[in-house]
This record gives structure tokens, C-alpha cells and sequence, in this order.
């Protein structure tokens, strides 16, 4: 997710950085469970949040004069968004980590991205100020979409975590295998089995299609 056009000019200037690691980086991948949410990065994203949801993330001081600095919001009706703390101080080369909440009880789940920006303003007008672009998709629940059991035993249990906003009412389809066909077949032995190829005639060749 970007942040707009880039600035060289103001950004040769900014007050704030954020550093991450490529550790994190490797961590967060998706694909072997991580969180990219996690990372410490100047911008905010989810998407599945469920009514709530949060970032931390951790700044630090490129000045060399103490600044404070006032974190601003602007939301869309219905999107709620805190941020502790709001105001800070920062030394030279300090750091600050802030907390960003997020409630979408105001919102729709209808499939609609939502955005909003956070501005860390600095009390120094000739330093320009940090913006965090914040994205949100509400959802009205978080499950698997795809379950994949392996089993060998005939009969068994599985807990599957369900995280939803009010349920009313609840529709569930089980779908499933059904019953094997037992087949016998009488299958006649290879003169050559060192050449299998020496006759495709020898020996009996059985087919079955799952």
C-alpha cells in the first residue's frame, strides 16, 4: 500500500523513521503463517478486521532538537481511531512506540475497503509532518477457508475456531467422501518380469478411476 506521491524535497527532511529488520520480514510472510501487519512499517492495514483492530508501531528522531509530536485523524463516519499516546516528545535520535486502535462498529461488513490517515504533526512548522495511511476491510468473521484432514481412522473429531461478530443464525452443510466400492480382481503374473516390455500382452493391467 503506498502513500501517495513522493516528495524528495520534504522527505530529505523528515523528523521520523521507522526501521524493521529483515528477520520480521522473513516472519511475517503470510504463506508460513506470519503477520505483515506486525511490521513496523508508516503504514496501517488489515484486512480482515472484526469490529477491532491494532497496530504498534515504533518511530524515532532524525533531529538533533527535541520535538513533540501531535498524532491527528481523519476517518470515515462510522471508523473510530485512537492513538496512545496522542501527543509525545522526542530527543534527539529517541524513539516512541504508539498505539493505534481501530473500531468499525459504525461500519458496514458489505465488502468495501475503508481508509483513513493518521498525521504525526511536529511542533517545529519547518519540519514536515508523518503520514500513515490506514486501510481497513470489515469483515463479519474470521475462518479457514479451506480445511484440509488427513485421517486413516474410521470415525474422529476436529475443533475448528470460529471468530464472528452476533450470530443470529447459523446454516451449516457438511460435504464429504462417501463409501468405497470394494472391487476383486484376479491379476496374472508377468513371464518376464525383468522385461516388462519384451510383450504388453503378458500379464493383466487393472484401471480405476477416482
Amino acid at each position: 500500500m503506498g502513500s501517495g506521491r513522493v516528495d524528495l524535497f520534504q522527505a530529505a527532511k523528515a523528523g521520523l523513521v521507522l526501521n524493521e529488520t529483515k528477520a520480521n520480514y522473513l516472519a511475517a510472510n503470510p504463506a508460513l503463517g506470519g503477520d505483515p501487519a506486525t511490521l513496523n512499517l508508516a503504514s496501517l492495514a488489515n484486512g480482515q478486521c472484526l469490529t477491532f483492530c491494532d497496530w504498534e508501531r515504533t518511530v524515532q528522531s532524525t533531529l538533533d532538537t527535541t520535538v513533540t509530536w501531535t498524532a491527528d485523524i481523519f476517518a470515515p463516519v462510522g471508523m473510530v481511531i485512537t492513538v496512545t499516546p496522542q501527543t509525545f516528545e522526542l530527543a534527539p535520535g529517541g524513539q516512541q512506540t504508539i498505539e493505534v486502535a481501530a473500531n468499525l462498529e459504525g461500519l458496514e461488513a458489505d465488502g468495501s475497503w475503508q481508509f483513513a490517515t493518521l498525521t504525526l504533526t511536529p511542533s517545529d512548522s519547518a519540519i514536515p509532518a508523518a503520514h500513515f495511511p490506514v486501510v481497513v476491510l470489515p469483515t463479519n468473521s474470521i475462518m479457514p477457508e479451506r480445511l484440509l484432514e488427513l485421517t486413516d481412522q474410521k470415525s474422529g473429531s476436529r475443533s475448528v475456531q470460529i471468530i464472528a461478530r452476533e450470530i443470529s443464525q447459523m446454516n451449516l452443510r457438511v460435504d464429504g467422501l462417501t463409501p468405497g466400492t470394494v472391487s476383486s480382481q484376479n491379476l496374472s503374473e508377468d513371464p518376464t518380469p525383468d522385461d516388462p516390455y519384451d510383450n504388453l500382452n503378458d500379464g493383466t493391467n487393472f484401471y480405476i478411476t477416482v
